[in-house]
């Protein structure tokens, strides 16, 4: 079975490393933006198959009292 949620919080978290990755010099300026673009792209295509967008995603965990800026699956740094 599909899980395009689970998708998206993994592309979410890929960019997120993929930036903090940048920032730090850690990777190539070409294959930084190569595969930011190939993410991004990831990503809007997921929220099309899923129905939701970001904002959709972070109102849904305001609802609930989370803040998904800092919560990813797996992280560790799970809200509670």
């Amino acid at each position: 079975m599909r899980k395009p949620h689970h998708a998206l919080a993994i592309v979410r978290q890929a960019l997120a490393e993929l930036s903090r990755a940048n920032r730090l010099g850690a990777i190539a300026p070409g294959a930084y933006r190569q595969n930011r673009v190939r993410f991004e792209h990831r990503l809007a295509r997921l929220e099309r198959k899923s129905g939701s967008t970001l904002l959709d995603t972070l109102e849904a965990d305001s609802r609930v009292g989370r803040q998904s800026e800092t919560w990813f699956p797996g992280s560790g740094s799970e809200v509670t």
